[in-house]
């Protein structure tokens, strides 16, 4: 009878599953591909703010302390609208070694970090992307998402290498998280179009 390494077989049927994995590309970095370990996290955000700041705000609180009486008027306590915000995308994902420690786990990982770092020491310094051009990261996820350069800069990579290496000493796993933003607010069409149908 035949041993199976089972815990292989099953990562082997995970990784073949093209709804995990994650395609990043970066306008000065070499491409990623790895797997999500979570769900993908999307946060879009309007800003809200008083209608009207009073100009007497502290005698209001003076007159209020003495008389027990506010100037406050109804208007001042309305919400109105101040902007949106980029987008921020948070991703999840894993490295498995599977044949080869460094080339899956290692050197991925190390071109995750650089992702949200000027790509060298110049002066002035390089953004971490292309601002001007509009090239920034790319990510396809899974089958039904796709974010073009255009819309999304890195902001912050963190990386935790797993205590298990290898036999030339390299971490067979490692857990990363990953965060990027748009460069300027998106309406819900631009959304819209990230989501293939």
């Amino acid at each position: 009878m035949m041993s199976v390494d089972v815990n292989r077989l099953w990562l082997k049927q995970f990784m073949d599953n093209l709804d995990y994995r994650v395609d990043l590309t970066h306008a000065y970095q070499d491409d990623i591909y790895c797997y999500l370990t979570a769900p993908i996290v999307l946060m879009t955000r309007s800003g809200w703010g008083t209608m009207v700041e009073s100009p007497f705000k502290e005698q209001s609180g003076i007159m209020q302390m003495t008389t027990g009486r506010s100037t406050q008027v109804w208007l001042a306590t309305e919400q109105a609208w101040t902007g949106t915000e980029p987008i921020t995308v948070q991703l999840t994902m894993a490295f498995i070694a599977l044949d080869n420690a460094f080339e899956e786990v290692v050197k991925p990982t190390k071109t995750l970090l650089k992702y949200p770092l000027p790509p060298d020491r110049t002066d002035p310094i390089k953004p971490p992307a292309k601002m001007k051009e509009g090239i920034g990261c790319s990510i396809y996820a899974g089958m039904k998402m796709y974010i073009p350069e255009t819309d999304l800069y890195p902001v912050d990579a963190q990386v935790t290498y797993s205590m298990v290496k290898d036999k030339s000493g390299y971490p067979i796993r490692a857990d990363a998280t990953a965060s990027f933003t748009t460069p300027h607010a998106m309406s819900a069409v631009d959304l819209e179009q990230w989501f293939i149908a």
